[in-house]
């Protein structure tokens, strides 16, 4: 799907307010000048000319798909002005880069999701999973080989809200706690190198 520049249409006018008609409108990559592509339409099915003819009353339909760069040229190739990096509405959250801070997926027929919700002074913030589903896990994976991390260098620790026990693949315990009242010692593991 695309977006659309400014709904319901494009629209220019000369210096002396009267419509841009026949200007040219050519769009481009965001930051660049490699000609990307744009739509007449929302489902992205009927393709834009580069650079796209402004019609009699300085109008166009223009939606897009990926960060755009437009330029503005009038009838005699004099550029009129420039606007860039504007961003396609997609639910993903890109940083002032244009680059991907967050990338959303779907799942066909999902029932569950995230939700997130802030905090006062004093609390965390929550990330929870929700939807119909009564019993919901959270998967929190790594690409590849990579390693899921939890915490940083600097937090005091990784706390568990019950006495949950770490489980294998096939939901076996591996490893329960239990925790005492006013407990004062704990097992601590070294690791030792020959």
């Amino acid at each position: 799907m695309a977006t659309n520049i400014t709904p319901p249409v494009f629209q220019a006018t000369n210096t002396n307010g009267t419509a841009a008609a026949g200007f040219f409108l050519y769009t481009y990559v965001a930051g660049s000048d490699t000609p990307i592509a744009t739509y007449q339409d929302y489902l992205a099915g009927s393709l834009n000319t580069n650079p796209i003819v402004l019609d009699i009353y300085g109008m166009c339909k223009v939606w897009i798909t990926a960060a755009t760069k437009l330029v503005l040229k009038d009838l005699d190739g004099v550029i009129v002005f420039t606007a860039d990096n504007l961003q396609a509405q997609t639910a993903d959250i890109f940083d002032s880069n244009g680059k991907y801070l967050i990338k959303f997926t779907t799942a066909a027929n999902a029932v569950n999701y995230l939700t997130m919700m802030n905090a006062a002074t004093g609390s965390g913030p929550v990330i929870a999973a929700d939807g119909i589903d009564v019993n919901i896990p959270i998967t929190i994976a790594s690409k590849a080989t990579g390693k899921v991390i939890l915490g940083s260098a600097t937090s005091s620790g990784v706390q568990l809200l019950g006495n949950q026990p770490l489980l294998d693949d096939a939901s076996n315990e591996l490893l329960k706690f239990s925790k005492t009242a006013s407990a004062i010692n704990e097992i601590t593991k070294q690791v030792v190198c020959f």
